[in-house]
């Protein structure tokens, strides 16, 4: 073998065993952080009892059913014109 296919062989190897220590670092740091988290202060966002939902709204509106009543059909202008001089009244 060649000094360049030795050389290739053993960059491929340590970057494999570098990929390797990575891993099994990070996993252990995991699962120091998961034993560390569990023994922490419970979470006030998690843990906090629920309040009652209010449904939003732009503020008091005063409503007049007599105003909101819907005019009859009879009622309706039936040409343009009557329509505009209804809407502009």
């Amino acid at each position: 073998m060649s000094d360049t296919q030795i050389i290739l062989i053993v960059a491929a190897v340590a970057v494999i065993a570098f990929f390797v220590w990575r891993s099994l670092r990070e996993e252990r740091n995991m699962r120091r952080n998961k034993i560390l988290k569990s023994d922490s202060a419970k979470d006030p966002l998690v843990d906090a009892p629920a309040a009652e939902r209010t449904e939003p709204s732009l503020g008091e509106a005063e409503h007049d059913e007599e105003e909101e009543a819907e005019t009859p059909a009879a009622e309706l202008p039936a040409s343009f014109s009557e329509i505009v001089d209804y809407v502009t009244a």
